[in-house]
């Protein structure tokens, strides 16, 4: 029986090969061979020498050749002889066959090494994980047992359903489709119900009705909450619009701390001695409320008393002016107040009969007059044009 020994095999033990050396008699075993050559012949090429024998028990004749993995690299039969013997005759100890698959690896009674198998039957118990391709697993009567589903997304696989339903533990987080899950006599307890909408769902609201303490943000319709006899208190009413809502002041009224931003409808406010703060008063329409003077923004006001104090500002003051001193005073040729005050405060020239009246640079001239003369040096003005 030839030894077998898988191509390039890497484990060492796999590659010694044991054998049992005789003397020329051929049956006392041969004591001598240890350290002895051991040669070979690979798929019947020349002999080559392969290296030193190996001794396992020489009294008993048992030795052994430890290969290489390159002694193993090449598939084929290798042959394997010894002529190092007491008696010097060569003997032919042993055939290795190197093969291409695992011997020591037994499937079912079936080697089966790398390859393409076809009509060959596996126990299922011999599939390692992996990824197979065209293999075909016989479905027993009793259909894939639930135990036997690994982790993974399958596609046309049909699990029975018992009497019993699918249990609501066994439904993990996700979408279902399709599925209906058995709602017992009691119903879904208000504690399963997430944050979420639900659709066509219905929830049993006991005789105490809905407790304040369960209704949270959000808007409702068709909702009624009782109100205690204390009424709605200030503190639980937020921002929102209500309608029919009423809130029952106490002695001291209501706070201005407790006016939000809205419109309030017969709503009054008492005003302190310090009356209302312009901080206080913001973007609307007021009636009958008297305001600072010095709290009026600029604006277009309509119906609105102020006590003078001062009316336009300093840039104001000097558009005013600038505006007077352009008033003409009348006549053909304009005559502006402004060119009066010139010939009282700006340099004034004479040359024979003409007058000239310069602007505020005294250097250009601003408007002109005929002199006449007579018994006195100056008798007279006649303006010219500007």
């Amino acid at each position: 029986m030839a030894f077998i020994v898988e191509k390039d095999e890497a484990t060492a033990g796999r590659r010694f090969v044991p054998f049992r050396l005789f003397k020329s008699d051929g049956t006392s075993p041969e004591t001598g061979a240890s350290n002895g050559t051991m040669l070979g012949s690979l798929n019947g090429a020349a002999q080559m020498s392969l290296g030193s024998i190996s001794a396992v028990s020489a009294t008993a004749g048992m030795y052994g050749m430890q290969l290489t993995q390159s002694n193993v690299s090449t598939l084929g039969s290798l042959a394997l002889y010894t002529d190092t013997v007491a008696t010097n005759f060569a003997q032919h100890v042993a055939t290795v066959q190197v093969v291409n698959y695992n011997p020591m690896s037994l499937q079912s009674g079936v080697l089966l090494g790398p390859g393409s198998f076809s009509s060959t039957t596996v126990s299922a118990g011999n599939f390692a994980p992996g990824v197979y391709s065209g293999v075909s697993f016989s479905i027993r009567d009793s259909g894939i047992a639930t135990t036997s589903y690994q982790l993974g997304n399958y596609s046309g696989v049909s699990v029975e359903v018992k009497t019993g339903g699918i249990q609501p533990t066994s439904v993990g987080a996700g979408n279902y489709s399709g599925m209906s899950v058995e709602i017992k006599t009691k119903g879904i307890d208000t504690n399963s119900i997430v944050s979420a909408n639900y659709s066509g769902v219905s929830v049993e609201v006991k005789s105490g009705g809905i407790q304040a303490a369960s209704v949270g943000a959000g808007t409702y319709s068709g909702v009624s909450v009782e109100v205690k006899t204390g009424g709605i208190q200030a503190a639980s009413v937020g921002k929102g619009a209500y309608s029919g809502v009423s809130i029952e002041v106490t002695t001291g009224g209501i706070q201005t701390v407790s006016i939000g931003k809205g419109a309030y409808s017969g709503v009054s406010v008492e005003v302190t001695t310090g009356g209302i703060q312009v901080a206080s008063v913001g973007k609307g329409s007021y009636s009958g409320v008297t305001v600072e003077i010095s709290n009026i923004a600029a604006g277009t006001f309509s119906g609105v008393a102020v006590a003078l104090t001062k009316i336009i500002s300093a840039a104001g003051e000097r558009s005013a002016a600038s505006s007077l001193l352009s008033t003409s005073l009348g006549g053909t040729t304009p005559r502006l107040l402004q060119q009066a005050f010139e010939l009282l405060r700006n340099k004034v020239t004479v040359s024979g009969s003409t007058m000239t009246v310069f602007k505020s640079d005294d250097a250009t001239s601003s408007w002109t007059a005929t002199i006449s003369t007579g018994t006195a040096t100056v008798y007279g003005v006649a303006p010219g044009l500007a």
